[in-house]
């Protein structure tokens, strides 16, 4: 891209900037300022050592949703393949979610199953989900996609 008008660099750097400032004010409205997964890394889930806490500095908007992260790395993978990160239904419990239940899942309660993160309401969700996987697992991508269907 090559601008061949006369543009003063200080005009340059003032419409990027008010263009970051709107597209900022239109990301909070729309994700109300709260990020996905409690502020959890979502790469972090798939890493040694487990999940761990993001912080605002590494941040990426995705499929309507704030997601923080704990380093840039992390950050650049998500963006690079948000669906590989990403917890499946959302971040809804599964179990909640297969009885028409829209229940955030817990950080700290999950398991990756068949390389996706799954986070889930409580340990009882997540023993459940474990002697039912297939059941469970069937019912809340019916509902899931019963629910994209639906949606206008």
């Amino acid at each position: 891209w090559v601008v061949t008008m006369p543009f003063s660099k200080h005009w340059f750097a003032l419409a990027i900037g008010s263009i970051f400032v709107i597209s900022s004010v239109v990301s909070a409205q729309t994700l109300s300022g709260r990020p996905a997964l409690q502020g959890y890394d979502p790469v972090s889930f798939y890493q040694r050592g487990g999940p761990a806490q993001g912080i605002a500095k590494y941040e990426a908007v995705w499929n309507g949703r704030l997601w923080y992260f704990t380093n840039l790395v992390n950050q650049v993978r998500f963006q690079s393949a948000p669906a590989e990160f990403a917890p499946q239904f959302m971040g809804y419990c599964p179990v909640e979610f297969a009885a028409g239940r829209r229940i955030p899942g817990q950080p700290k309660v999950f398991e990756i199953y068949e390389d996706k993160l799954y986070v889930f309401s409580d340990r009882s969700a997540l023993l459940l989900w474990q002697r039912g996987r297939s059941v469970m697992q069937s019912r809340a991508y019916n509902r899931w996609l019963k629910q994209e269907s639906d949606s206008p």
